[in-house]
């Protein structure tokens, strides 16, 4: 069995914008993908930023990890994704996971931090990935701060 580390390669683009907390992010294995979103900036603002990273396909193994039999794999930033005018709101504490190609983004908290019950899909196929909100029945409680698998 071999263990892999991931490394993140930030020189090809401003680091500042992966300075955040309370971001959600998922690995997409279907289409090979880490996609991050949200959060809080340096200025503690929420954002609804989408960053998407893709491993450039190098796996360098160390001499220590070569004893352990281990292995680093490389991600590099693929793009800062740009949307049309339907998107997620700003919002931090979130959830993202992963189900077959898509992201998908549910609760956080909005600008106001009020708690929001909203579902959010990213089909990750696509050269131009575009969220769509999912429509719910009945009443979704809104979550924040949780986890699901």
């Amino acid at each position: 069995m071999v263990n892999f580390r991931l490394a993140l390669e930030t020189q090809h683009f401003n680091e500042k914008l992966i300075r955040r907390w309370r971001h959600c992010s998922c690995f997409v294995n279907q289409t090979n993908k880490i996609i991050l979103f949200g959060g809080l900036t340096s200025m503690s603002n929420p954002t609804n930023d989408t960053l998407c990273f893709q491993p450039n396909g190098q796996l360098i193994p160390s001499e220590v990890e070569k004893q352990t039999n281990s292995c680093e794999i490389f991600f590099i930033f693929i793009e800062f994704i740009q949307f049309s005018d339907v998107k997620p709101s700003n919002r931090h504490s979130a959830r993202l996971n992963s189900y077959k190609q898509y992201a998908i983004l549910s609760g956080g908290l909005l600008e106001n931090n009020e708690p929001t019950n909203e579902i959010w899909f990213l089909d990750t196929t696509n050269q131009s990935m575009t969220w769509k909100l999912f429509p719910t029945k009945g009443h979704l409680i809104p979550r924040y701060e949780y986890n699901f698998h």
